[in-house]
């Protein structure tokens, strides 16, 4: 194959991985496809660390681009492209600096990596693949972390419906889970090189899936056991009201306009009276329930929430409510009790 067309391929290749790594997620959420992801994103990026860079960019772009795509439903005209845009091309970064890193971190040339893995040792390999998985799970840590964090998406995350694995979350976290299925993923990659290079299949190559599945059914023989446990003696009886005003997000984000703000009030007032009128012994209120007070009339606003502030005083009920905070000039989006 030439330059130029293997230069394309390269890129087609790239956005292939990017875009089966998004079908692992909503609204497809194919399972298999995670565990193929991390494998791909290296086929399609062997090369050496800068040209992985941007091979890896394109690949997150086609993931990113897709996969946060529902940030285009935010009914602010234009400011919702920018920030689709922004977020998607800055998550990018993220699996371009891994392949990046696990190209730079192989022994040998990447170009040719079926038959430079068909030469490595098998501890070499082990390694390598270890390496590479541990390396996704501090790009996902990352990303969750870095200028306030954005954990979306995690490889973990992907894995819900298999119960027995995602339970593991309860020990390690949902980054356990990521890093049991980006191993496998990374060893069933050298087991297909190896197995392409020798063009026969042999039980021994399965010796690289070593240290996955040994990872696998640890993290299977944790989730059980977790299961497994009986759930803890009823203590006590607490009623509670969840109150959901279902507001549209047209709404939502016009805090300007005072008519739909107020009939926003009014309906949480309504509804919150409703719910006191159960005798719950906790009143939660969901995420931005409110509208800016400043938009509000007043004197209504005092008038109704002192009235549910009696209520709730002289039936003991203790409230739940979304609110905006801030530690050290830091802003929060709170929950107060």
């Amino acid at each position: 194959m030439d330059g130029g067309k293997r230069n394309s391929s390269d890129w087609i290749k790239a956005g292939v991985a990017g875009l089966l790594w998004s079908c692992a997620f909503a609204p497809l959420q194919c399972e298999p496809a995670a565990w193929l992801a991390p494998a791909l994103l290296l086929w399609a990026t062997a090369a050496a660390p800068k040209r992985a860079f941007r091979l890896g960019l394109a690949a997150g772009a086609a993931h990113f681009f897709t996969s946060l795509c529902w940030l285009l439903y935010i009914p602010v005209a234009g400011s919702n492209i920018v920030g689709w845009v922004a977020l998607s091309g800055y998550c990018s970064l993220y699996p371009a600096l891994w392949a990046a890193f696990c190209w730079w971190l192989f022994p040998g040339k990447p170009e040719s990596a079926g038959a430079e893995v068909a030469a490595m040792t098998w501890r070499q390999r082990l390694g390598w693949g270890a390496s590479c998985a541990v390396a996704w799970v501090a790009m996902e840590c990352l990303r969750g972390w870095v200028i306030t964090g954005f954990p979306w998406n995690y490889l973990g995350g992907s894995q819900l419906d298999w119960t027995s694995l995602a339970m593991l979350a309860q020990f390690t976290g949902v980054l356990g889970v990521s890093l049991v299925v980006a191993w496998g993923s990374v060893g069933g990659l050298l087991v297909f090189w190896r197995w392409r290079q020798q063009d026969r299949f042999e039980p021994a190559l399965l010796k690289d899936l070593a240290g996955p599945v040994a990872l696998l059914l640890l993290a299977l023989g944790l989730g059980q056991w977790a299961l497994s446990q009986p759930l803890a003696e009823r203590r006590g009886f607490l009623k509670i009201a969840l109150v959901q005003p279902a507001i549209p997000q047209t709404v939502l984000w016009n805090v300007n306009d005072p008519v739909s703000q107020s009939n926003r009030f009014e309906h949480m007032m309504n509804l919150s009276d409703r719910a006191v009128g159960k005798e719950p012994d906790l009143l939660v209120w969901p995420e931005a329930s409110l509208p800016p007070f400043w938009v509000l009339n007043p004197t209504n606003v005092i008038r109704r929430m002192g009235q549910l502030e009696q209520a709730l005083a002289e039936q003991g009920v203790w409230r739940v409510w979304g609110a905006d905070t801030a530690t050290n000039n830091v802003p929060y989006n709170s929950a107060v009790l």
